[in-house]
């Protein structure tokens, strides 16, 4: 059920943002450089001016493999006199979805794509060396305990942020975040839409990240995005790369395993399976064949093939066409790399509704 109010969302998030500089510990913005953050920090840096607060933390965990537009515009907002600049340049790993194994940046004894900044937090002293605990290890210790950290999330991109954004408390009043073991991450313009944050932007004035404006001549302004390019969900723009940001293809693909290839396997990698092909009796002996051959790592294939087992008792008893729907999204997730399974979760909650404890709801008369 969706509930409306008379607020609108740049007032809710100001209201939101209020609330959680006033319940107690230091309170941060991570930023990417993308358009959700840019919006995001400037709507807090409004909020500050409000409340007297002179600096405001900005925390960048820079991933080398970043466009040079990116990076330019990072050098402009850490430069932001109301900004406490932490641009943090430490190896740690990441997952490189052009060849299914991890990259460290800032790898010592590599050639780096660009050199680290003066202004950078150089060593990796978080206690953390994978991408997913990394923020929080650097909200600890820039922040300190019962830190708060603010993020861009919107639940408009995803059903699974829709359902963890939305369904219960992680702070007294407010399901808009996540508990982290020292502190929480907030998103405070989670019911924003994409339209909402390019309004914002744009009818304020405000300088943004130049990739977008190549990116809109590729994408559609819905999927404009901005992120690490050896990411499953954004590796998909290295095709047009060399076209954008030469600069940036350029050390990729001297620093980076297997950009070229994805560079010329062009968007074909990325599309969806429509069909299975006719050496195999059916979806799933397909998808075990995909795991047993494109998986690289021995653990990753394990977390696959259990899912598929998993995934297969779940639907068994689903509409053919809803089955099909959940098949090619296991496959394209093996594809690229999606160890994590996303784009299946994604999937499956988009179908959750229509089914409870493995039986369909009936389609015809409500009586029935």
């Amino acid at each position: 059920m969706i509930l409306y109010s008379e607020q609108n969302v740049y007032e809710a998030a100001k209201e939101r943002i209020r609330q959680l500089f006033s319940i107690g510990g230091r309170l941060g913005v991570c930023f990417s450089g993308g358009k959700d953050s840019t919006a995001l920090l400037h709507i807090t840096l409004e909020v500050a001016r409000e409340l007297g607060i002179r600096k405001l933390p900005v925390m960048f965990l820079d991933q080398e493999c970043e466009y040079t537009y990116t990076v330019e515009y990072m050098r402009y907002v850490m430069s932001l006199p109301e900004v406490e600049p932490i641009w943090v340049q430490v190896p740690f790993r990441l997952w490189n979805a052009n060849s299914g194994d991890w990259f460290i940046p800032w790898e010592p004894g590599k050639e780096w794509m660009r050199e680290k900044e003066d202004i950078a937090f150089k060593e990796n002293v978080y206690d953390a060396d994978r991408f997913k605990d990394m923020f929080n290890a650097i909200a600890f210790h820039h922040l300190g305990e019962d830190y708060v950290s603010l993020g861009g999330v919107r639940i408009e991109e995803s059903p699974a942020r829709r359902a963890g954004l939305t369904g219960k408390e992680t702070l007294p009043g407010m399901t808009y975040g996540k508990r982290c073991s020292h502190g929480v991450v907030m998103y405070p313009l989670y019911d924003w839409s994409y339209r909402d944050i390019w309004y914002y932007i744009f009818s304020n004035r405000l300088r943004y990240n130049k990739a977008y404006n190549y990116i809109f001549s590729k994408e559609p302004l819905r999927s404009a995005r901005v992120s690490s390019l050896i990411h499953e969900n954004s590796n998909q723009n290295i095709p047009y790369l060399q076209e954008i940001d030469p600069k940036a293809y350029n050390a990729m693909y001297t620093r980076i395993p297997n950009i070229g290839t994805t560079n010329h396997l062009l968007l074909d990698a990325f599309e969806e399976i429509r069909n299975y092909p006719n050496c195999f009796k059916d979806w799933p002996e397909y998808l075990k064949y995909l795991i047993d051959n494109i998986v690289a790592e021995d653990k990753n294939k394990i977390i696959f093939s259990n899912n598929l087992k998993t995934v297969i008792t779940k639907v068994a008893n689903w509409s053919d066409v809803d089955r099909l729907d959940i098949y090619r999204a296991f496959a394209r997730g093996i594809i690229t790399e999606d160890f994590e399974q996303t784009k299946l979760n994604n999937r499956l909650l988009v179908h959750k509704s229509k089914y409870k404890y493995g039986k369909a709801k009936r389609n015809n008369h409500p009586d029935a």
